[in-house]
């Protein structure tokens, strides 16, 4: 029987040998601290979600923040595909929405 934990991030189950989850949460490579990285965490492999990471879902506000795309992807990969390519192709408009205040894609 294989062990199994708990993703720290969504909770869903995975193997102890798993360094990352479908939800972007990623085993940490060293215990030291580094700079701060504003943008979202959400990471499939090599590419990574371009946005500025806006919600966390710790209460107490981790260093796990998602894009608005990407926090409603959580747990399913297929759909947090779809966001990242929409955030990789519609990266410029999607942040002048952000600057002038109004939701972009709800």
């Amino acid at each position: 029987m294989k062990a199994s934990v708990k993703c720290p991030e969504c909770g869903a189950p995975m193997s102890t040998q798993v360094t990352r989850c479908s939800c972007g949460w990623q085993k940490p490579d060293s215990p030291k601290k580094s700079a701060a990285d504003h943008r979202c965490v959400y990471r499939p492999g090599e590419r990574r979600c371009p946005l500025p990471g806006t919600i966390s879902p710790a209460v107490h506000a981790s260093e796990r923040w998602y894009c608005r795309l990407h926090y409603r992807t959580v747990g399913d990969p297929q759909l947090g595909e779809a966001a990242l390519y929409e955030a990789e192709e519609g990266y410029e408009d999607i942040l002048a929405e952000y600057r002038n205040g109004r939701k972009y894609h709800e």
